[in-house]
């Protein structure tokens, strides 16, 4: 049964086995330098002018290092990755890293890179938003681009947070689903 999420078809999106055994990759735009805490708002998949695209919505709750003018708490930020066109298989990769982040965070424990596979997707992208109210951590950097390209990318390293660490702050993460 095909996995299809607002009539887009993840299957045949993501390609499957090759999705599912694929590295998470974290590089991108969005992000001031620093080290974030966001709660997941929404995440969804739609398809624009660009071609078929993820955007994970998140609320900063806490900014803990900055290099920057960086976020403020309350603040918005999406995380948008076209999965379609010539760089397509690298921001797969980039919603990947997002998704096992959260995913981890939602189960509190460590997930295999396998466990973020084309079904998965499909199930966190649903209306219901099981995401929704997950605490990750995000370290945002910037690095020079390859090849000797000009400018620099910002490359996110998607982490886990648990409850011993989200305590402090009064905070937890919510049920699991099912």
């Amino acid at each position: 049964m095909a996995n299809v999420v607002a009539g887009i078809d993840i299957d045949a999106l993501l390609g499957g086995d090759q999705f599912t055994n694929m590295a998470p990759t974290g590089s991108g735009q969005y992000i001031e330098p620093g080290d974030y805490l966001f709660k997941v708002v929404t995440c969804e998949i739609k398809n624009g002018h660009k071609g078929t695209t993820f955007i994970g919505t998140n609320e900063v709750v806490s900014v803990m290092r900055t290099n920057e003018t960086g976020l403020t708490p309350g603040a918005q930020r999406n995380i948008v990755e076209v999965l379609t066109g010539k760089n397509g298989k690298i921001m797969q990769g980039n919603m990947k890293a997002y998704l096992l982040a959260a995913c981890e965070s939602l189960y509190q424990r460590k997930i295999p890179v396998t466990g973020v596979n084309p079904g998965f997707v499909a199930r966190v992208l649903q209306p219901d938003q099981p995401l929704k109210g997950v605490y990750v951590l995000c370290q945002a950097f910037h690095k020079a681009k390859a090849n000797g390209t000009a400018g620099v990318v910002t490359i996110k390293n998607w982490k886990m947070i648990t409850n011993e660490e989200l305590a402090p702050l009064g905070l937890s993460q919510p049920k699991p689903i099912e």
